[in-house]
């Protein structure tokens, strides 16, 4: 009886086993370069090339820095591939200027559904102290406009006055370049050292449209609408890549970046409604696009988190929020968020983004929505801020205020001549 009662419970254990699922082979990860034990700055860029295959679509890949403790330390970045084979030549930011020289790892943690690979790279990281080193000012009347340059002291260093009018411009530290793009499509590239010209490109805006025309500064493009497209030049002026707008009733207003991605979000001629397209920004193939609201005018793009963007903008005159998810691959709204006009946005943290909606300053936490007004008493509507000191800086008006963080105690304050459009905060490469 024993042997007839084992050899009963057996058969569903065999019957069961039979089923189980193939084993998974996790992802086959090739890291091209950096090689090991090359050196970076406390705060560079770190340009890299990874090859990956597996049997399954691949999900994700995460770039972190981990100290020779194998501890997490600064920054991480993620791409969205949800392909089978895929070469990622892109770049990690390592933004940690309080980091000590010593040894460091480059971690590239690849995921498909059920399995993981992690590479380490050894690398060396000197800690050569970040510093602020100018403050950029874009200042603006009905006929001229000037780029005015203060020291970390805000005293006035060089004015460059151009005889058109403002469309937007920034100050890159990484290429240590002055962005300015006026009305009529012309832009101009100073080198920051000198403050002299370095290159220009005209046309840019020849149908004459009424665009916010953003510029994003990549390593080692700059991006600037042109006509129904983003145009993709190199450092030096060199054209590059061209980004088209599949629909010709839509016109590029505010690109940005993030890892394998450029995101453009348009503004239509007519009342069809805005877009939102995904490029594959290192081939210009079209990813995705989604459509947005009617009437929606798009003001400024940020990375909120790992998960996703915020797009902001407006709805003739109140406060639109949508965000983009890389994981689930869709398009939402932010509801519940306070009347009135959005301005600008920047990033503190993955759990703190400072807004300015009709000039009053509102925190925003990424992760649960949650917004206050930090203090009725400061007001700007061009934002930013310096990760160094812990200082944000208020544009209002012709006045510039500085103020710590997150403790909002006044430390700078200056008066232009003329209102300020924009401020730009460059900091040092080397």
């Amino acid at each position: 009886m024993k042997r007839i009662f084992f050899l009963i419970l057996s058969i569903p254990l065999l019957l069961v086993g039979c089923h189980k699922d193939p084993p998974d082979t996790p992802p086959v990860v090739t890291v091209d370069f950096p090689s090991a034990n090359s050196t970076f700055n406390v705060i560079d860029t770190v340009n890299f090339k990874v090859r990956i295959t597996d049997d399954e679509d691949i999900l994700n890949l995460k770039i972190s820095l981990q100290d020779d403790a194998f501890t997490p330390v600064g920054n991480s970045q993620n791409w969205s591939i949800n392909l089978r084979s895929a070469t990622i030549n892109d770049f990690f930011l390592i933004n940690q200027p309080s980091l000590p020289s010593g040894n460091y790892y480059l971690v590239f943690e690849v995921t498909d559904n059920r399995d993981y690979t992690k590479k380490f790279v050894p690398i060396t990281l000197y800690g050569i102290p970040k510093r602020l080193t100018n403050v950029i000012l874009f200042t603006t009347n009905s006929q001229t406009t000037s780029i005015e340059i203060l020291d970390t002291a805000l005293q006035s260093i060089n004015s460059i006055i151009f005889n058109s009018q403002f469309q937007d411009g920034m100050a890159s530290s990484y290429q240590q370049n002055i962005f300015y793009l006026s009305q009529n499509g012309q832009l101009s590239v100073l080198d920051a050292e000198t403050q002299g010209y370095y290159w220009s490109e005209s046309n840019l805006n020849t149908l004459s449209h009424d665009y916010l025309g953003h510029l994003t500064t990549k390593n080692p493009y700059v991006l600037v609408p042109y006509n129904c497209c983003i145009r993709t030049y190199g450092n030096n002026g060199t054209f590059y890549r061209t980004y088209t707008i599949p629909a010709v009733e839509q016109r590029p207003v505010i690109s940005f970046v993030s890892g394998n991605y450029l995101f453009v979000v348009t503004k239509p001629y007519i009342n069809t409604p805005s877009r939102m397209y995904k490029y594959y920004f290192n081939t210009n193939v079209l990813a995705d696009s989604y459509m947005l609201d009617y009437s929606f005018d798009p003001t400024t793009i940020i990375q909120a988190n790992d998960d996703k963007i915020f797009i902001f903008g407006n709805i003739q005159g109140e406060t639109k929020l949508y965000e983009y998810y890389f994981a689930d691959n869709i398009v939402s709204t932010v509801d519940g968020l306070p009347a009135g006009s959005f301005y600008d946005a920047v990033k503190i943290d993955d759990q703190r983004t400072l807004i300015s909606i009709d000039g009053n300053i509102y925190q925003l936490n990424p992760l649960t929505y949650s917004m206050i007004n930090i203090n009725p008493a400061l007001h700007g509507y061009n934002l930013d801020y310096n990760f160094l000191d812990n200082t944000i800086w208020l544009a209002n008006g012709n006045e510039l205020f500085v103020y710590t963080y997150p403790l909002y105690q006044q430390v700078g304050h200056i008066v232009t001549t003329d209102s300020i459009a924009k401020t730009g905060l460059l900091f040092n490469h080397d």
